[in-house]
Formats: structure tokens, C-alpha cells, sequence
């Protein structure tokens, strides 16, 4: 369901897709297919094969449990390949090499977004807050730790069981 998707995320990844022109690959999907179900059958029609996801996982995000640089799929979701470059990157390290290097983000993070979910679960940052309708830009949030306060808790979803 995209209802719930932010305007300028899709927007960001539509120019992205443009400009990579064909190495990036957007599955759509119908808006009753899981996740799990929409990776199934992109891993399903994949070649060649073995696939691998890159990934910007780092330590301490969400889901990123004991992860490693190269890291097999869970036993609930298709067989599949993670890899985590920057898995032991901070939250500072990944703002200095966008910058460093003029790499293009979305919009969202100069209006003071340092962690994107759905429109439902996601506000800018009050930590780079400076007046009631004004934020400084993500790349000036000074305790990384603060990196998800814009984030409200989404309820923890049960992991399809397979027989």
C-alpha cells in the first residue's frame, strides 16, 4: 500500500531510477501483496542467480540483530543474499560521504527527517527543531543516538510461518 508513502521518497526514487537508467530495478506491487510475498516472486523471476540485496543496514538499526557484512536471509523470506557495506558506518559517517561526494538525498532530510518510514510513523526530527515549522537539515544532528526521535513505534508485526 503506498497511500502511507511520502510524496518525496517516491519522487527520489523515481529520479534515481532515471538516472541509473536500468541498473536499478522498482518492483511495483498490487496493494494487497505483502513484502514478503512481492520479494518471493522478484527472487523468483531473478537471473541469474544467486541474488544479493545491498543493502545500507547499519549496527544498531532496526531488524539489523547480529548482522554481518554478507549475511543470508532469514528462514521466513525467500533465499537471498544481504550485503552490508557500511554496516559499521554511524549515522555521521553516512552524512560525511553524501556530502563529501555531492551525492543526491531525498528532500525529506533538509527539513529536518533523519529516519524515513511512512507518513503514519514519521516526523522531523525534534532534536534539530528551531522554531514551530522550522528544522535544521539531518546532517547537523549532533547526537546520533537521537537519529530515530522522529520515529514513532510501530507495532511488531508476527513473521509468516512456513510449513
Amino acid at each position: 500500500d503506498t497511500t502511507d508513502d511520502f510524496d518525496e521518497v517516491r519522487a527520489f526514487v523515481g529520479e534515481t531510477t532515471d538516472q541509473l537508467d536500468g541498473e536499478l530495478v522498482i518492483e511495483n506491487l498490487d496493494r494487497d501483496v505483502g513484502f514478503v510475498t512481492g520479494l518471493s516472486r522478484l527472487v523468483d523471476r531473478a537471473r541469474p542467480r544467486p541474488l544479493a540485496f545491498v543493502l545500507g543496514t547499519r549496527q544498531g538499526d532496526p531488524n539489523c540483530g547480529e548482522q554481518e557484512r554478507f549475511e543470508p536471509s532469514s528462514s521466513w523470506m525467500p533465499a537471498f543474499m544481504r550485503v552490508n557495506p557500511i554496516i559499521d558506518w554511524t549515522y555521521g559517517d553516512v552524512w560525511h560521504f553524501l556530502r563529501y561526494f555531492h551525492l543526491p538525498y531525498c528532500t525529506l532530510y533538509d527539513q529536518g527527517y533523519t529516519s524515513l518510514g511512512s507518513k503514519s510513523n514519521t516526523n522531523p526530527n525534534p532534536a534539530l527543531r528551531v522554531s514551530d515549522d522550522l528544522y535544521r537539515p539531518a546532517y547537523e544532528l549532533a547526537d546520533f543516538s537521537l537519529e530515530r526521535a522522529g520515529r514513532e513505534e510501530s507495532p511488531k508485526r508476527k513473521k509468516p510461518q512456513h510449513s
